[in-house]
């Protein structure tokens, strides 16, 4: 229980504070450059104010899984896991988008350049540039999630049967269940003992 507990600091001073501070910078830095540089996102283009709330979303869902919040990671593991995959599927966009501009800038598609390809390469590079944060952010989410599946501050279940904070394909699955029993009539109306909910939930 001390060892636990010593760890548990460990995390806060060492992870848990670095990551929280560096986390309101860069959201900072983002915000700042919208509002001065680009003079209000653009004028309100809804692609920065898109990627500024996915930033800022995804830095508050990660401040309970950095910290080790547990009543955040034993209960949100839905939203967790929406999180984890925003993550990943963003992370493969921005790496695709990196290797679209190497291909136009070093013409490896053998095609001719054009003032097409060169705005193509100009907005890449600016997003590029602009979001960069954001994939921080993402790729500090899934290497946590992943180490949790091994290792965790607060506790010594790590990788053991009785470990019920990291996430697992079950869990995947469960969600797959809970999303269509939202949108399944029959499911709503279904005889209920009184816990038919907390079951779905379990």
């Amino acid at each position: 229980m001390v060892f636990t507990h010593v760890m548990y600091i460990i995390n806060i001073v060492l992870i848990a504070i670095p990551w929280t501070v560096m986390g309101i910078v860069i959201i900072a830095w983002n915000v700042w450059l919208n509002i001065d540089f680009n003079q209000g996102w653009a004028g309100g283009n809804i692609w920065l104010i898109a990627n500024t709330a996915y930033m800022v979303v995804q830095f508050i869902l990660s401040i309970g899984l950095f910290w080790e919040i547990d009543a955040w990671i034993y209960y949100m593991k839905y939203v967790r896991i929406f999180s984890l995959f925003s993550a990943y599927i963003y992370s493969i966009l921005y790496v695709l988008g990196f290797v679209t501009l190497i291909v136009v800038m070093w013409d490896l598609d053998g095609e001719e350049i054009t003032w097409a390809s060169m705005m193509s390469a100009m907005v890449i590079s600016y997003n590029l540039i602009l979001h960069w944060p954001i994939l921080i952010i993402n790729t500090g989410i899934a290497v946590k999630e992943f180490s949790m599946e091994v290792f965790q501050f607060s506790n010594d279940w790590a990788g053991t049967g009785l470990d019920d904070w990291s996430l697992g394909f079950h869990n995947v699955i469960d969600l797959m269940i809970a999303m269509s029993n939202w949108v399944n009539p029959f499911w709503w109306f279904a005889a209920d003992d009184g816990d038919k909910w907390d079951e779905m939930y379990e």
